[in-house]
């Protein structure tokens, strides 16, 4: 992926530049808001971090043209908490923020991310079946080989949310948030009570969970059947399977 750096601090682009190419990125660098339009032009880069305060062009005009000639993921950044960064967010003419000085650990991660969104996918299957569980989302129906299985409301959610991102771990904070939006962060003992109930009515032996496996201090995941096992590469953080963890 390219990315295109947009700033006329030669200190702070050389270090991006270094860091990011670490990373497996190409980098090419502008120092001036017309220079980095023109590259941009000639480029295509994936990705495009412009400087709020250029030498000759201002970073929000920058922005608003890059978006209206390319489909490039368009990163602010600024030491300042400036008004043209908030004007920046109501036009909707960058995808991410960052303060200076930047993090290239963080930039690499939320620029994947934002990667990721912007790839096709593939049409979403509303059921699950391996032989033994079946799980429709649509008309919420959930069965144990040929027993029909009962889950509350916020039971099914929590099935819903973890069975539609199968075989990735979900961040606790994140299912929290998602089922009890309302509810004070010091409450997310309630999903650990949740998770057990899921666990009760849909794994053969609750005791040694096939479905709804744990990764300690992180979150859940849903294995399906033959899936990528996300903890494969450190087993140790997994619950003993005798034994799962809350």
């Amino acid at each position: 992926m390219l990315v295109l750096i947009i700033d006329d601090e030669d200190l702070l682009a050389t270090t991006m530049r270094r860091a990011l190419e670490r990373e497996g990125f190409s980098i090419a660098l502008a120092a001036s808001g017309a220079q980095g339009l023109k590259q941009a032009s000639e480029l295509r880069p994936g990705a495009v971090i412009v400087d709020m305060r250029l030498p000759d062009i201002p970073g929000l005009d920058v922005c608003r043209q890059l978006r209206e000639t390319s489909d490039s993921i368009i990163v602010a950044i600024s030491a300042y908490a400036e008004a043209p960064l908030q004007d920046a967010g109501r036009e909707q003419l960058v995808d991410l923020y960052l303060s200076k000085p930047v993090s290239p650990r963080e930039f690499v991660s939320r620029i994947r991310a934002l990667k990721r969104l912007r790839q096709p996918r593939e049409p979403e299957s509303t059921e699950y079946h391996d032989g033994f569980l079946y799980v429709d989302l649509l008309d919420r129906t959930v069965r144990k080989g040929c027993k029909r299985i009962y889950l509350s409301d916020k039971e099914f959610e929590v099935l819903t949310l973890l069975l539609r991102q199968r075989n990735r771990v979900v961040p606790r904070e994140e299912l929290f948030q998602r089922i009890w939006p309302e509810a004070p962060s010091n409450a997310d003992k309630f999903l650990s009570q949740y998770v057990r109930r899921v666990r009760t009515k849909i794994e053969a032996d609750p005791s040694a969970p096939k479905y709804i496996r744990t990764k300690r201090g992180v979150g859940y995941w849903f294995s399906s059947e033959n899936g990528a096992d996300p903890l494969a590469h450190s087993a140790a953080d997994s619950a003993p399977s005798g034994s799962p963890a809350d």
